[in-house]
């Protein structure tokens, strides 16, 4: 059944309420009730729309990276050669996940969580596929282009250009005094080092 347009706002409006809860009290805090309390709604409501905890919280993350990752790709030119788009994607990750912090850092909460003894596996490592497919047909469409390597790995350059990224968030948050360009296009260099004609 296809969901209305207030089914889809009200789940909008749970999820980014566990975005919140979690941000601002941690994971722990983040029961049913309190999210509920949060969005402002029944808890039958949240139970509506997600069955369980667990289907919550698996949808908080995959909604909130979508939302990162449309932040990012809806300022980018894919009429340019990759080569040439990488550099400003990877600066426009950096300054997102910095205007994003809050939202990031609640999803390494849930990530960091979910799967611990005791608690259900509702991530697992397949559900990173359609994310490292995503970069992987980005690297083919650079080799396609003529900007990279004919003979790349592009899965071997998706998954480390996933690994750079979550390093890059991660110094970020330690070193805020970074600057945020240059250090984007430093790791860019390294990246392009090994992919670029």
């Amino acid at each position: 059944m296809n969901e209305t347009f207030i089914e889809r706002a009200r789940r909008k409006q749970i999820v980014a309420a566990t975005i919140d809860v979690i941000a601002d009290e941690g994971f722990r805090a983040a029961s049913v009730a309190r999210i509920a309390e949060r969005a402002g709604v029944s808890k039958s409501l949240v139970l509506y729309h997600f069955t369980t905890k667990d289907e919550l919280l698996r949808q908080t993350v995959f909604d909130t990276y979508a939302a990162l990752a449309e932040a990012v790709t809806s300022q980018l030119d894919f009429t340019r050669p990759v080569a040439e788009t990488l550099p400003e994607a990877v600066r426009l990750t950096a300054r997102v996940g910095i205007d994003q912090a809050r939202s990031r850092r609640a999803l390494d909460q849930i990530i960091a969580n979910l799967g611990r003894s005791g608690t259900p596996q509702v991530l697992t490592p397949a559900d990173a596929d359609p994310i490292t497919l995503g970069l992987q047909q980005m690297f083919e469409a650079g080799k396609a282009d003529g900007s990279l390597r004919p003979d790349l790995d592009a899965h071997a350059m998706a998954v480390a250009y996933q690994a750079v990224i979550n390093a890059m968030h991660t110094h970020l948050d330690a070193h805020p005094e970074t600057d945020v360009d240059a250090f984007a296009d430093a790791l860019t260099d390294v990246l392009l080092r090994g992919a670029a004609r």
